[in-house]
């Protein structure tokens, strides 16, 4: 027997309640796109890590994307995003801090942005220290790439990020690069000591990311952290 036009009312309006999560943050973004994003937490700020943040952002154009940068890094020296090569568009921590201040969040800061700018983007990275941007994409990610150094001081650094991070927001899959650590072998050797320590006290997943460089120039090892951070990214909502 067809059902009554009233249980046919009911049958959506239970539908409606139950909309997925991304079109419910559609409608919390008024109808802006929700763009996956690259969580990439930085440590120091220093020149090195800010001009790695542009090169991951460049790795990303050449892997088909149309990324947008949000640097919310606490350095007074700008000049480490400022690598007149890149092709990345980028909104500056001024900025990012201005609109943050008025209680919203990166992917309402990602529409406002795309609709005053020509450009269209399909892919957000946030780039700040590790606690700070999980506080900011709490619902967004479910990974985070940190950069760090390889030896026994940051990494000891690095676990203490991750485990903020994990103990605050719950999060447990990180990918960690290591900048300028001069070989594979090296950077494996700091990776297997965090990622087991991790593993063993924070039940958090750590995958390798790799040596990566702080010149902008080296490409191939950019290209494959992009490759990695892309890898757990839900497709589009548009």
């Amino acid at each position: 027997r067809a059902p009554s036009q009233r249980a046919r009312r009911g049958r959506r309006s239970v539908f409606e309640a139950g909309l997925d999560q991304a079109s419910g943050l559609r409608r919390l973004l008024g109808g802006a796109p929700v763009m996956p994003v690259i969580a990439l937490g930085c440590g120091t700020a220093d020149r090195s890590e800010r001009t790695a943040a542009l090169a991951l952002g460049d790795a990303l154009s050449r892997a088909g994307w149309n990324p947008l940068l949000v640097d919310l890094m606490d350095c007074p020296a700008d000049d480490g995003l400022a690598l007149e090569s890149s092709r990345v568009s980028r909104v500056r921590p001024d900025e990012a801090r201005a609109f943050l201040a008025h209680g919203h969040d990166l992917r309402r800061l990602a529409g406002a942005t795309a609709r005053l700018r020509v450009q269209a983007f399909d892919i957000l990275l946030a780039v700040a220290e590790p606690l700070r941007l999980a506080d900011l994409a709490a619902g967004f990610i479910d990974r985070m790439v940190l950069l760090a150094r390889a030896d026994p001081v940051s990494v000891a650094r690095a676990y203490a990020q991750v485990k903020a991070v994990a103990l605050s927001h719950g999060l447990s899959d990180f990918v960690v690069a290591f900048l300028d650590a001069g070989s594979d072998d090296d950077a494996l050797v700091a990776h297997e000591r965090l990622a087991r320590t991790a593993s063993r006290f924070l039940a958090a997943r750590v995958a390798f990311g790799g040596d990566v460089s702080s010149d902008a120039q080296a490409r191939k090892c950019w290209d494959r952290l992009a490759l990695l951070a892309c890898s757990s990214l839900p497709p589009a909502e548009i």
